[in-house]
């Protein structure tokens, strides 16, 4: 869903910033910059959502989990840290083993090339032109924003993992440190 949705909004902007390319009326442009942005936005919201959703995908839960067990086992990702609730933290610990296995390199590569070409474009609009159109402004905003955009995600993703990482190093030593106090426990899962 993700995907599409970015992949979507790719294409609008490709298109909306080759309508600034036109040789069209200022009413038209703002028509279809207004138009534009009332088809992006939910777009953009809706890919956002489903990249940022932590929802088990790829994770097999239990049939009787329940919705306040997983709202708390996100916030415990959110944390790092453990509840000491042993339906939660395994919960957590399963996510976090999901949120450790997801690349963000391509997205960030992709944005990368994107902030680049529209960068580029934005510089060759200005150096034909001699002064900065709406075409140039349009570029200079999109690659401009791809570049914040990577400087503020990479970051987060990077305490995303680590933050995961501990609440699975924290889980198996509770694991650990439970096994050793009952002794233990031959053919049986805690799972």
């Amino acid at each position: 869903m993700a995907g599409i949705s970015f992949a979507l909004l790719f294409l609008l902007t490709a298109l909306l910033g080759f309508v600034f390319t036109l040789d069209l009326p200022a009413a038209a442009r703002i028509t279809l910059a207004l138009f534009g942005g009332v088809v992006v936005l939910p777009l953009f919201v809706v890919g956002l959502t489903a990249l940022l959703n932590l929802a088990p995908s790829r994770v097999e839960l239990p049939a009787d989990t329940r919705p306040a067990d997983l709202r708390a086992a996100r916030r415990v990702l959110r944390s790092g840290t453990l509840t000491g609730v042993p339906a939660v933290d395994r919960i957590a610990a399963a996510l976090a083993a999901q949120v450790r296995g997801q690349r963000m390199w391509p997205m960030t590569l992709g944005l990368c090339v994107l902030a680049g070409f529209n960068l580029f474009l934005a510089l060759d609009r200005y150096a034909s032109l001699g002064f900065w159109g709406a075409a140039s402004t349009f570029f200079l905003a999109v690659g401009v924003f791809a570049v914040v955009l990577v400087t503020l995600a990479v970051p987060e993703e990077i305490k995303s993992k680590r933050r995961a990482r501990a609440v699975v190093e924290a889980f198996a030593a509770a694991r650990r440190a439970a096994v050793s106090h009952r002794g233990p426990t031959k053919g049986v899962s805690e799972w």
